[in-house]
Parts: structure tokens; sequence; C-alpha cells
């Protein structure tokens, strides 16, 4: 089977899984370039990516796009996805928000991403944000500490975390240049890699 038949018949079979999610939110598979050398893997889907069906289509993932092609990464060569494929929310006075997912949900999803980073095959992941990055390189991955650094990854990748792109934006807000820097670091890193 082809690379693009066994995604499809991954994201038919793991349709199930969403008995695990909200009612009212959609699955969010990931997408991009079965081929790809990197594979970005976030943590769920947030509001605009659940109304749309797309991973990082929202604020933090045009913010995503523009840098990623500041480093020389366009975004049709990689290949994006998240940790939990639906997005997790919570409900506060009929004003529905994203949450963290939870361990439940983490664990319900990862056969899931095991199987699609074995389809696509990566030579690198990076990981965008804690969650990602303890599912990916260790549990209780410290950002603060570990981020910007190489690791072994799942399948003989190599892996490496950095800020997750909505962090990027209130940084941007705050005017965190030094957090905003890192973050261009990583990417710059990443592209290196990639060569």
């Amino acid at each position: 089977m082809e690379k693009s038949e066994l995604m499809a018949q991954l994201k038919s079979e793991s349709r199930e899984l969403l008995e695990a999610c909200d009612p009212d939110v959609n699955m969010v598979w990931g997408e991009g370039n079965l081929d790809a050398d990197l594979v970005l893997i976030g943590e769920a889907p947030g509001g605009e990516e659940d109304k749309r069906g797309h991973p990082f289509v929202g604020a933090a993932g045009r913010l995503l796009d523009s840098e990623l092609a500041q480093a020389g990464i366009p975004r049709e060569i990689i290949y994006i996805t998240n940790v939990v494929k639906c997005r997790p929310i919570h409900t506060d006075d009929g004003r529905i928000t994203n949450r963290p997912p939870t361990g439940k949900e983490i664990k319900t999803w990862s056969e899931a991403l095991a199987r699609e980073l074995e389809i696509v095959s990566p030579r690198l992941i990076l990981c965008l944000g804690a969650v990602a990055a303890s599912v990916i390189i260790h549990p209780g991955f410290a950002m603060t500490s570990e981020r910007g650094d190489w690791f072994n990854g799942p399948l003989n990748t190599r892996a490496m975390a950095t800020f997750h792109p909505s962090y990027i934006l209130r940084a941007k807000s705050a005017r965190d240049i030094t957090t905003i820097n890192a973050f261009k670091q990583d990417l710059a890193a990443i592209a290196s890699a990639m060569k």
C-alpha cells in the first residue's frame, strides 16, 4: 500500500477514538508531505483548527508559517500534526475555551500518533511545546532547560522541542525578545539539520 492509502486507512480507523473527545468537536488529522524529512507535532487543535479541520491554521499557525518561511522551511515540505487529534475544551458559563489535553486523552491518541509517524518516517521531529515534548522526547520535559537541544526520538529520529507558537504570540504581545529569538534560533537549527 502507498503512504497516502496507509494514512487514509489510519485516519478512518482512528475515528472511533473520537468517543474519548467532547461530542461537539471534530477530528483534526495531521497533514502535509508524507515523505517529509521533518514532522512538527503540537499538543492539540484549537478552535480555528476544529472549525476548519486542519492543524495550525489559526493565529498561532499563521505565525508558525511565517517563521518557518523565514527559516527557509516552506510548509509544503513538512508534515504537521498534534498529539491529540481533537480539541480539548473547557466550558465556563457557556463560553468554550481550550485546555491542555489530559493524560487519558494523550494515551487514547498515542498509538495513532505512533502509526502516523511510522507512515511518514521522518528524520527529524520538532515538538511544539512541552506537551508534545513530554510525549515524544521524555516524560516531564523541561522547556526552560531542554528547549533547543537534540534528543534521540522515536523510530531513529532526532527530536528537538521549542516553544508552542501560541506562546510566541503571547511573547510578541509582551515584547519578550529573548523568547522570540530563542524560537527563531530553534527553527534555524532545524533548517540546518534538514540540509
